[in-house]
């Protein structure tokens, strides 16, 4: 099984006229996310489902890149939502879906780069709009390889067309 994890773009401040949930990416946020979709899409990578925070910014990441993917299955899950992503969580997800072969979640920190440690004991820090891909034969703790992890700083420097 393949695991993309990808933590959203860059969203706007947390002001107070606003809910921490209802924080939209920023217009450079869109277009560092669109990048990183044509990226995504030029490495031929069409996960099963892309399954996404409900929070806004999130959402709107996981709406970019599946646009740029070949009718990948959106879904939104509140398990996913900032501070609640867990193994057991994703486990449950995974478990939801078994016919997957790759899955995309796209959520909030710190629970991608904890998530990616559990998994493979790589230490990482997933920097706003990177991308972390993970093959396990199941998704349980120790049991991923780290397969590649794209930073926006590697992001930027790539072409896709």
């Amino acid at each position: 099984m393949i695991l993309y994890f990808v933590r959203h773009g860059i969203a706007e401040e947390y002001t107070a006229q606003q809910t921490d949930s209802d924080r939209n990416l920023t217009p450079e946020g869109v277009s560092d996310m669109k990048h990183v979709a044509s990226c995504l899409a030029a490495f031929s990578i069409k996960p099963d489902a892309i399954i996404a925070s409900p929070l806004a910014r999130a959402f709107q990441t996981a709406h970019i890149i599946a646009g740029g993917m070949q009718n990948p299955s959106l879904i939104t899950d509140r398990h996913l939502s900032s501070g609640n992503f867990s193994l057991g969580a994703l486990q449950k997800i995974v478990s939801e879906h078994r016919h997957a072969q790759e899955m995309m979640f796209v959520g909030h920190e710190p629970d991608m780069s904890r998530l990616v440690y559990e998994l493979c004991g790589a230490q990482v820090q997933m920097k706003k709009g990177a991308v972390a891909c993970i093959e396990a034969p199941r998704p349980e703790s120790g049991m991923g390889t780290l397969r590649w992890l794209m930073t926006p700083g590697i992001l930027r420097h790539l072409k896709p067309h």
